[in-house]
């Protein structure tokens, strides 16, 4: 008897082990079976949601506008240039009279030393009456009808627009140049409705005010003139012993680098410098992948950022051997840029190329039957796949060339479907 309660506890105690085992197995895979479910939930209702999109997403579309997109790369350099500092003996206040960048003839006078303040004084006024002068001398000489007046007014808006696009973009040195300008439109605008009469009345009157302040000026206003002609600027800074446009071919970019590194010193007897020649160089250091696109003797156009948008056709004067994975370009020019005159380094961009078309995004090209690439654009009321010729890729968006001569090429306004489903030549667009 003894011997059969032990058989049968000994079965009831291996079916309370059984048992034990399969409530912690069930307790171990209750978690796996919920991360199961909710994954099995989720891809369930990322397919309910595409199925849905399919056949409910709202047709998208953007217009086909243009555009301009150089191919550039940014560069900084240093211009180096034939000059000539100009050096000066005085005592007294020291006024500039020529401005940067203009073209003094020899012997041409740059600048006037005064004995006090209160000459110099008398002087600044003198320059601003002969710039008021100036103005009403060009209200005299305009006579316009209403239509006129109507395009001074435009003139005013776009220099005003000008102007302002010009400090955004940081080209402060363009910027005198078209506040001059627009203060002689806004005069001139003012004295439509003057007679002639009052307006040569004005310019006796400042004329003899400015007479007047030049006769208390007298002798002690001392004349500084050059001895040789060229382009002038106020700024001296050393370099213009140390670089030498003969030997610039000759720069590796360790040379280059050295020169730059030299001790360089100005003195106050330094009042200016001369650029004497037409012909300038901008030489800069970088990479040779990057000067990979450039060849001797092609051009580029370069883009200076005290120029604004405004480019600057230059010659690949030469390319050093490499050193380092880096060699010096220099680049060459004749084009004369006042604003440019007064600098030495500068950052720049080279412009390879500029393409100007219709800008496409990349989500809405697609390919037809034939091979051939396109967009759908809205005609009416149906979609039309018009074909279109790339000619500058960039990471969002194609530029593409129009045709403006024929419908069948992508034209300025059209309507291109960037997002849409089931779409073909033809199809009614609902």
């Amino acid at each position: 008897m003894p011997s059969r309660d032990r058989i049968v506890n000994r079965y009831v105690r291996q079916y309370n082990e059984k048992k034990q085992a399969r409530a912690r197995r069930k307790l171990v895979m209750l978690p796996i079976k919920l991360v199961f479910g909710i994954a099995c939930v989720g891809i369930l209702a990322y397919f309910v949601v595409q199925i849905f999109l399919a056949f409910n997403t709202p047709m998208t579309t953007a217009t086909a506008l243009s555009t301009v997109v150089n191919d550039e790369f940014s560069i900084v350099g240093y211009f180096v240039r034939e000059e000539t500092v100009l050096e000066a003996d005085y005592n007294g206040i020291l006024v500039y009279t020529a401005d940067e960048g203009d073209k003094v003839a020899r012997f041409g006078e740059y600048a006037a030393v005064y004995e006090n303040s209160k000459a110099a004084d008398l002087k600044t006024t003198v320059t601003r009456l002969d710039e008021n002068i100036q103005f009403l001398k060009s209200a005299l000489d305009s006579s316009m009808d209403t239509s006129g007046v109507m395009s001074l007014s435009s003139y005013i808006y776009d220099g005003l627009c000008d102007t302002a696009e010009l400090a955004d973009a940081e080209a402060f040195t363009l910027i005198s140049e078209y506040a001059s300008e627009l203060k002689s439109n806004i005069v001139t605008r003012e004295l439509t409705n003057t007679s002639m009469e009052e307006i040569q009345s004005m310019i006796t009157s400042l004329e003899a005010q400015r007479d007047y302040l030049n006769e208390r000026i007298g002798d002690s206003e001392t004349a500084l003139k050059t001895s040789a002609s060229g382009f002038f600027t106020s700024h001296v800074d050393g370099y213009e012993s140390v670089f030498d446009v003969d030997t610039l071919g000759e720069l590796t970019p360790s040379a280059f680098r050295s020169l730059l590194k030299r001790n360089v010193r100005t003195t106050d007897r330094q009042v200016g410098r001369l650029v004497t020649s037409f012909k300038w160089y901008f030489v800069s250091v970088m990479r040779t992948d990057a000067a990979s696109v450039l060849t001797k003797n092609k051009y580029v156009n370069l883009r200076f950022d005290a120029m604004g948008d405004e480019l600057v056709r230059a010659r690949v004067e030469s390319i050093s051997q490499a050193e380092n994975g880096e060699v010096t370009v220099v680049f060459s020019s004749n084009q004369h840029m006042k604003e440019l005159v007064n600098l030495r380094k500068q950052s720049a961009s080279v412009v390879m190329a500029t393409y100007e078309g219709l800008k496409v995004p990349k989500d809405a090209v697609r390919v037809d039957n034939e091979g051939n690439l396109g967009v759908y654009v809205i005609t009416g009321m149906y979609s039309e796949f018009k074909k279109i010729d790339v000619l500058y890729e960039t990471e969002d968006y194609y530029i593409v060339d129009t045709d403006p001569t024929t419908t069948k090429s992508l034209l300025v306004y059209d309507f291109i479907i960037v997002n849409g489903k089931g779409l073909s030549n033809g199809k009614v667009i609902k």
